[in-house]
């Protein structure tokens, strides 16, 4: 068991959250070898805010986790969770290397993440984002501090708004969206489809 790097345990939503400790619980005993973590349902997310605080907290302790993966029903009547931040998450484990976050209505960044040149990350490499919606600073963030993709998928519900970001106004936000398409030809594998302010942004 000391050996373990990846631990996948499936169906879990209907399991009580003292089951989806004992998984949780468990993947912290593996955590010195464990490069792969995966929420796969509330109940384990619910798991983890209840017994470890944050999902930040939670993956400070894998001290080698290389891969990441959320997926929470995008399309429960109920969305329980409203948000993530994807700047802290690589702010807590630096060395990530894909992230996979679906199920949230929102995902995020720290604004201080956008200025702290010792936050950028170079080991990212590949970001697959399915959400209700997207903070247009994410894209800011991804352009600046994930400059090591090679796999980029974004897909919302709704529309991101530049003016929601108070330090974007929409000839910075048109700017920002042109570096943004730039930086996608870079990728070499891209699937982006949501919208901007009524525009809509794909590329595949």
């Amino acid at each position: 068991m000391k050996s373990v790097e990846r631990l996948h345990v499936y169906n879990l939503q209907g399991y009580s959250l003292t089951a989806n400790r004992f998984y949780i619980d468990l993947c912290m005993k593996l955590k010195e070898t464990l490069t792969l973590f995966e929420i796969l349902s509330t109940a384990t997310f619910d798991a983890v805010i209840k017994y470890y605080g944050s999902i930040y907290y939670f993956i400070r302790k894998l001290p080698n986790l290389q891969n990441l993966r959320i997926v929470i029903n995008a399309y429960a009547p109920i969305i329980a969770y409203p948000d993530v931040s994807l700047s802290t998450l690589l702010d807590e484990s630096k060395g990530l290397k894909t992230i996979e976050l679906e199920g949230f209505s929102l995902i995020q960044c720290d604004k201080k993440s956008l200025t702290d040149d010792s936050n950028k990350n170079n080991s990212l490499r590949q970001l697959k984002i399915r959400t209700w919606s997207l903070q247009f600073s994410v894209l800011k963030f991804i352009i600046s501090r994930c400059n090591k993709l090679d796999n980029l998928s974004i897909h919302t519900c709704v529309d991101t708004k530049i003016d929601d970001d108070e330090e974007t106004d929409s000839s910075s936000g048109i700017e920002i969206l042109q570096e943004f398409s730039y930086f996608l030809e870079d990728i070499k594998t891209v699937y982006v489809d949501f919208r901007i302010d009524g525009h809509q942004i794909t590329r595949r």
